[in-house]
């Protein structure tokens, strides 16, 4: 495992801003951390770069929307994507959620309506995301939810980081040819070619371990207040 530190100084030096005998001054570091997290942010809207899928359960407490985040009602990281959920009642019996934009859950009459919730609603808000269910589930029901999560920003340059096979030299190498023109340093093909191989390499990775569904889900969704379907 390395630091923050390390993955930066590694990439100064790729991009030709330092030499290998040369430690980068605190203004050059600095700098770097920032166009890092920049960088680390902007891969978290490509889907097949989210670090993980993650399965959590949380206690409802009777309320119709939960945020999600750090701080949250559900404390944990972000989710990037909601990719299913259900209820649990009890110990053995799970009710499926099926996901509904927000245009539909906005044609439900009656919002309020307890039960077992049959729907969702994500909107990935930022920096706390909302998840809304209907029916409105009451405290008697765990929430499970199966997302996707995205690397999260480095928080200082002591950080030690634990990242996957190959994400280290990914951030290395594309951190290199964003840092580079801003020291008047060219971009040299071949370090141009390795940002983009490692990072199709963690692609590649991660929907490796991607399962496929055998039918593609086509769910017609409706509700008997309002009549809607999709």
């Amino acid at each position: 495992m390395a630091t923050v530190r390390n993955l930066i100084t590694r990439a100064l030096r790729k991009s030709g801003v330092i030499t290998k005998s040369e430690t980068p001054d605190p203004d050059e570091i600095s700098d770097a951390l920032e166009e890092c997290n920049s960088m680390l942010s902007s891969w978290s809207t490509e889907k097949m770069l989210c670090v993980s899928r993650t399965r959590e359960s949380f206690p409802s407490t009777g309320a119709q929307s939960y945020t999600i985040g750090s701080g949250g009602d559900f404390n944990t990281t972000r989710p990037v994507k909601i990719i299913s959920a259900f209820a649990r009642l009890g110990t053995n019996d799970d009710y499926p959620m099926v996901e509904i934009t927000d245009k539909n859950y906005s044609l439900i009459q009656n919002k309020d309506t307890p039960g077992a919730p049959e729907f969702f609603n994500y909107d990935n808000g930022y920096p706390l995301g909302t998840l809304t269910m209907y029916p409105k589930p009451t405290a008697s029901y765990t929430i499970y939810i199966y997302s996707e999560k995205a690397i999260t920003a480095f928080t200082s340059l002591s950080q030690v980081v634990s990242l996957p096979e190959g994400w280290e030299d990914a951030i290395v190498y594309n951190l290199a040819v964003r840092l580079a023109p801003e020291y008047g340093q060219p971009v040299t093909n071949e370090l141009a070619a390795l940002a983009i191989s490692t990072k199709s390499a963690i692609k590649r990775a991660i929907n490796r371990n991607r399962p496929l569904d055998y039918f593609p889900q086509k769910v017609s969704q409706h509700n008997i207040n309002t009549g809607y379907n999709n």
